[in-house]
């Protein structure tokens, strides 16, 4: 009789360290949940944190986002411009910005943070012609109803030894 109530015993521990178990992936597959704004901790693992958006953008903050990283492809025509960046968080982002001739340029283009004038952003693409490889860039984009497809509507340079950026 002893042997039998062991054998249960036995047979109990076991199933409940299986039920243990299977449980075990599943909390390791939970991603983590999103900070709070009010949140002064990291928003991700690598430590950064979320940029301060320049001022002056028709956009909503609750419905802006950045995508800072090396510039892949860039060409202005007569009624668009387009880029390509390759993202620190190692995504690749394309966008297109229509525009107008009569519409001002320099609304569009920062350096380094800066307000740029339209003699600079020649500059600019000529040392993007010059040294894609250096050329960074941190695309500031809005999105209404779709977060998956955020329109450009600002291009901030980075050439040269930019100060780092403002962090929230």
């Amino acid at each position: 009789m002893n042997h039998i109530c062991s054998g249960k015993s036995l047979l109990v521990a076991i199933f409940a360290c299986g039920l243990f178990a299977m449980a075990l992936p599943a909390r390791a597959q939970q991603r983590p949940q999103p900070p709070r704004r009010d949140d002064d901790g990291q928003n991700d693992d690598r430590g950064q944190r979320r940029l301060a958006p320049p001022p002056g953008l028709d956009c909503d903050t609750d419905h802006l986002t950045s995508f800072t990283g090396r510039v892949l492809a860039y060409s202005r025509r007569e009624d668009r411009i387009f880029i390509r960046v390759r993202t620190d968080e190692a995504t690749t982002e394309e966008f297109t910005i229509p525009y107008t001739q009569e519409q001002d340029l320099s609304k569009r283009f920062k350096l380094n943070g800066q307000l740029l004038a339209q003699s600079e952003l020649a500059k600019i693409e000529a040392r993007w012609k010059r040294d894609k490889r250096n050329v960074r860039a941190t695309v500031w984009a809005c999105y209404d109803k779709d977060w998956r497809k955020p329109s450009a509507i600002l291009i901030d340079w980075h050439i040269g030894k930019p100060k780092p950026p403002e962090t929230l």
